[in-house]
């Protein structure tokens, strides 16, 4: 026999949407920004920006760290948000 989802399971999965849906809205944001600089200003994705690394580069890893970043507040959010962990 099927479990059915009861009604506060199905609102913390409305819930745990509603939360990836903006975080992936903010990382699309942040990469077009990316994308948008490399298109439109190639030659200041050249400049020295942070340590002595380019801004191309510089921006890349602050993707990488911003996903992560993103990451672990998801999972922050929903652990806290039901007690018990986005399965």
């Amino acid at each position: 026999m099927e479990d059915r989802p009861d009604a506060r399971e199905q609102a913390f999965e409305r819930y745990k949407s509603r939360i990836g849906i903006r975080m992936t809205l903010l990382y699309s944001l942040v990469y077009i920004g990316f994308v948008a600089l490399s298109v439109f200003f190639p030659a200041a994705t050249g400049a020295r920006a942070v340590l002595g690394l380019n801004l191309a580069i510089t921006y890349g890893l602050a993707l990488i760290l911003i996903a992560i970043a993103l990451a672990v507040v998801y999972n922050f959010m929903c652990r806290s948000g039901n007690g018990r962990g986005c399965e």
